[in-house]
């Protein structure tokens, strides 16, 4: 890996400011109609998990609820711990879609 592969590879732990603004992006993608669908009941349970590890400051992964199913809700709330610990971004976080 090359120096800016590297760099592309690499997150920075997010601020404040980035949390709150990454609550507001996953509040906005549970609100939207798509999400409601019953196929849909994983995306819609990570994402609310999600939002509690990040409003709570979660860094650890055995405070992610045991209630939750494996599968994509499991994933959802894993990325949410590594995007508070700068192994996850962003973008990646909120990439995972409805099914339609």
């Amino acid at each position: 890996m090359n120096s800016a592969e590297q760099k592309e590879y690499e997150h920075a732990t997010p601020s404040e400011d980035q949390i709150e603004e990454t609550i507001q992006m996953v509040s906005r993608k549970l609100q939207h109609p798509i999400t409601n669908r019953d196929e849909n009941i994983g995306l819609k349970n990570g994402y609310r998990e999600a939002i509690k590890i990040l409003a709570g400051n979660i860094r650890s992964y055995d405070k992610i609820d045991l209630m939750l199913e494996a599968g994509l809700p499991l994933s959802i709330a894993v990325m949410a711990v590594d995007y508070l610990n700068g192994e996850c971004s962003q973008k990646a976080l909120l990439a995972v879609e409805p099914a339609r």
